[in-house]
């Protein structure tokens, strides 16, 4: 699993059990995995904010076009471009 996602989980475990206490007894498991499926869908939209991001500064920067994230969206910059 990615750090990032584990770093989320802890951090949302630590907050769960300060407002609660602890979780009901049996539900560890399976609050675990919801955790996970969110936190893990949570990079993913991460990674794909940050891609649209790069377009639209890649864009204003170097190309001196102003666009949205909606044009950026249909967009691919290459890997020259990004760096």
């Amino acid at each position: 699993m990615h750090y990032i996602v584990i770093e989320i989980i802890n951090t949302f475990f630590a907050y769960v059990c300060r407002i609660k206490n602890k979780l009901e007894e049996g539900t560890e498991a399976a609050a675990e995995l919801v955790i996970t499926k969110a936190c893990r869908k949570l990079v993913v939209d991460l990674h794909y904010e940050g891609r649209l991001q790069c377009i639209v500064n890649c864009h204003r920067a170097i190309l001196r076009e102003k666009i949205t994230k909606d044009d950026a969206r249909t967009l691919q910059l290459t890997r020259d471009e990004y760096i």
